[in-house]
């Protein structure tokens, strides 16, 4: 009996244990899933296409277009918010594509677990990829 009581608490004190480990469920993920969204957009040759990408803290672009004169992602000189900006080549008119990788932090709250019922905070970097199908078509 008294054998049985003995590993009983050993194994009790092991799950307790493992179940307060302060490495949460989130950061044991192998390969986080990116997210990727489309967005269709027409524009004249010779004309500027501007994209606001809003709430982001990084944008930098993962494959750059094949016919532009301007394909740059930053911070808007007027506004200070992430912008895109597009300007086919010169006469060009026909189809385009690129790929934005975009990211910004994200500050979660748990609440309970080991920590009797008091909030703790998470703070993570989501990251997604933003594909723009450009279509640019004649004056």
């Amino acid at each position: 009996m008294k054998k049985i009581f003995t590993y009983s608490s050993i194994l009790m004190g092991i799950l307790f244990l493992q179940s307060c480990s302060k490495q949460s469920s989130n950061e044991m993920l192998i390969s986080p899933q990116i997210n990727t969204s489309i967005i269709n957009a027409t524009l004249k040759s010779n004309e500027t296409y501007v994209l606001t990408l809003d709430n982001l803290a990084n944008v930098s672009i993962a494959r750059q277009a094949s016919h532009f004169q301007t394909s740059e992602a930053g911070p808007d000189s007027k506004t200070g918010l992430l912008v895109y900006k597009y300007q086919p080549a010169q006469d060009y008119i026909g189809l385009d594509e690129v790929l934005l990788s975009t990211s910004k932090s994200v500050v979660s709250a748990s609440t309970g677990g080991c920590n009797n019922g008091s909030s703790s905070y998470h703070a993570s970097t989501v990251t997604s990829n933003v594909s723009i199908k450009l279509n640019v078509t004649g004056k």
